[in-house]
């Protein structure tokens, strides 16, 4: 006997057991189709066009991504605008009612939530099983590492708040909005940082790759600002090669590596680094 779906309006039941799909992905992306269905079925083309007439474009490959449970629809705004594209093929855009599509949605991100949790568990107990032997606490050594790479990564977000990538790689560097970051300094207290294992090793690898190019950088610039402190000018090419070069070295470290800690650090369900 051939197995057979029941659809209610976007709800997905398995074809076998009566029980609601243990991917999230595919249950919603189920939903969004049964919802194509009900509006006349239109095209990946047609919504590509109704979205953009909508003024809510999305290319047909995010569209087919979605619908195909490749990707999830983890975006509201993606939910909203395919729901009001079918709707509108339908001829009756006023009709739809967005707040179950909200509540899907809703569920469908602390599904996903619960399922990262799940594997971040499995995850951390199967290294345990590798490493039974408890990790101690940070060294002085470690903790000063820690708070000298976080304080980096606070430098090179200082450098693009306030405008002095920009200002270097076209030349216009002004020296004296250089202040902020000679005189500002990250205030981490590392004495009460309880970090996951993984911080560790995050930690110290960011700081081998990174601490002495941020060293060097620093002399970079302050010796510009004594150029210019001795009325030199610090915008010839040749001079600001060698800044260019660096800043951008830096950058493209930090924001993978650092980035990747601090996601790492948030996830671990413990306060702002920068309390």
């Amino acid at each position: 006997m051939v197995g057979h779906r029941t659809v209610t309006y976007g709800v997905h039941v398995s074809s076998d057991s009566g029980q609601p799909s243990p991917d999230p992905v595919a249950a919603f992306a189920d939903r969004l189709r049964h919802w194509q269905v009900q509006c006349g079925n239109p095209s990946v083309r047609d919504l590509e066009r109704l979205t953009r007439q909508a003024e809510r474009p999305y290319a047909r490959g995010t569209i087919q991504d979605k619908l195909s449970g490749r990707t999830a629809a983890t975006q509201w705004e993606f939910v909203e605008a395919f729901v009001r594209a079918c709707a509108l093929h339908a001829g009756r855009p006023a009709d739809v009612d967005l707040a179950p599509w909200r509540t899907w949605h809703r569920q469908l991100l602390e599904q996903l939530a619960a399922r990262r949790a799940g594997q971040r568990t499995a995850l951390n107990a199967a290294r345990s099983l590798q490493n039974p032997a408890p990790r101690p606490r940070w060294s002085p050594r470690q903790r000063q590492a820690f708070a000298n790479v976080w304080r980096a990564f606070l430098l090179v977000d200082r450098f693009n708040r306030h405008g002095i990538a920009d200002a270097i790689h076209s030349g216009t560097v002004d020296p004296s909005r250089w202040t902020v970051i000679f005189d500002a300094q990250a205030v981490v207290s590392t004495e009460r940082l309880d970090l996951p294992a993984d911080m560790y090793d995050l930690a110290d690898r960011a700081l081998r790759e990174l601490e002495t190019n941020v060293n060097a950088l620093l002399d970079d610039l302050r010796r510009l600002v004594a150029l210019r402190e001795q009325g030199g000018d610090p915008n010839t090419p040749e001079r600001l090669d060698g800044v260019r070069g660096r800043l951008a070295g830096v950058i493209s470290a930090f924001d993978a590596r650092l980035t990747e800690m601090h996601q790492a650090y948030s996830e671990a369900g413990h306060a702002g680094l920068d309390e």
